[in-house]
Parts: C-alpha cells; structure tokens; sequence
C-alpha cells in the first residue's frame, strides 16, 4: 500500500511538472536598427544615439541586404563606441565617431553623435550635443594645423603632396568623414551648410573670401592654402574682405 501511495504521489509530480513553462533564454538584441546603404564614393549619413545603447546596422547595397558576416566594420574611435563583427554598435560614451562599413569595394560611414540621456542646457540644449560639436571644431582645426608648410599645387588631391585652397578645405573634412567633393571650388563652398555670422565664428568653420578659401582655428586666425610660393599657410582671417562664414558640423 505505501509503495502504490508513493507511486502515485510521484506520477502526479512528473504530470504537474510538464505542466510548467521552460524559462525562455533569449540572445542579446539591440535597440535599435540603422540601415547603411553601400556605394563606391561612401556617402556619410549622421545619425544620433544615446550612451548605452546598441546598435545593429543593416548594411545594403542597392535593395539587397548584405550579410554582416561579409562586410568589414569599423569605428574611428572605439572610447566612444565599438562595432563588432555582427555589426553591433555599442555606444559608450558622448562624443561623435566615424563607423566605417566596408564590402567588396563598395563602402559606406555613418558619422555618430552619441549624447547622454539626460543633460540639458539652459533653454533645453543638449549640453553633450554641443559640447561635441566643439571638441569637433577643434579636431578640424588642429588638423587642418598639421599641414602648415606643405605645397599648394592647383587642382591637387593631396594633403601632404600638394592640394589648392578649396582642395584643402574638402580634403580635411574628408578625414572627418564630411564627403565634401561635390563642393569642390571657392564659389560651391559658400553655400555648403549654413551661414554663421562674425559673433558666432567657431574653429571648424569655414572662412570664404573672393578668390580664396580656409578653415577657422580660433583666435582670429584661418588655415589655408595659400599660393604656391606660400603653400599651405596661417593667416588673420581678416587679411581680406570675408565674403561668407560656413558652418558645415550641425
């Protein structure tokens, strides 16, 4: 009698344990999804994100999405944030970095403004926005500094062989990751972006005059290339009439 109680006490556990639902183990997911698009002259998108977040980018080329595990992927300062090889960002701290997205000769970069959640300014600016849009502006400039001396050659392509005055300008931001080419002369210059008047002139901005072009580096002070005598060189920014001041950094 004890024995067929036991048995039957434990045919009943076995049944009220099918009974119970088996904990779901799930994979980590990100929060969020950015689609990159893939081309041969790697047009730069922006897009924003918060500190802590992650990221999955889907990477396509043309209506086709390519499988992360093909494609190569990069950040251009991995203290601000990193980027496996499932093409996962991990944002992890306020600042902007370039992801460069690489595939079979085709490739694409987003340029990524991670901001903490909850810092505002007074009048409701971010302060993390901003404050990374000046860190920015400085990176532009002590760049563009790194050149001082190099030749100016008209219609060259290079930074340190040889560049011209609008040259320069597309060239710096270009290891910035602002793709610029289709503003390559003094006069398309004076509409990339938007207008910043004298009060408001930051480092990074670009400083437009009638027949020369150059980047603003605090101080009263410009970068440029010059002439070919002169080459790449540091000016007044008021050496001349300034026609128009750009701000192309949001």
């Amino acid at each position: 009698m004890k024995i067929t109680r036991a048995l039957f006490i434990f045919f009943i556990m076995i049944l009220l344990v099918g009974f119970i639902p088996a904990r779901t183990v799930h994979a980590q997911k990100s929060d969020d999804k950015y689609t990159v698009k893939l081309s041969s002259s790697g047009k730069t998108v922006k897009k924003e994100a918060l500190k802590g977040k992650r990221i999955q980018l889907v990477v396509k080329q043309g209506k086709k999405v390519i499988k992360a595990s093909t494609v190569k992927f990069s950040s251009s300062k991995k203290k601000i944030a990193t980027v496996n090889k499932k093409g996962i960002i991990t944002c992890k701290k306020a600042g902007t970095t370039i992801i460069t997205v690489k595939y079979k000769g085709k490739k694409a970069k987003l340029r990524l403004i991670i901001k903490n959640p909850t810092t505002l300014k007074d009048g409701g600016q971010d302060a993390d926005s901003q404050d990374s849009e000046d860190a920015l502006g400085k990176q532009i400039a002590t760049y563009a500094c790194s050149f001082l001396g190099c030749p100016y050659v008209y219609g060259g392509n290079s930074l340190t062989k040889g560049t011209d005055s609008a040259g320069f300008v597309v060239l710096v931001y270009d290891h910035f990751g602002y793709d610029l080419r289709d503003f390559r002369s003094i006069q398309a210059l004076t509409l990339v972006g938007r207008a910043v008047d004298f009060d408001s002139v930051k480092e990074g901005d670009i400083i437009c005059y009638h027949n020369r072009v150059g980047i603003y580096i605090g101080g009263g002070q410009i970068v440029m290339a010059y002439d070919g005598p002169q080459g790449i060189v540091c000016r007044s920014m008021y050496f001349a009439p300034v026609i128009h001041i750009r701000r192309v950094i949001p």
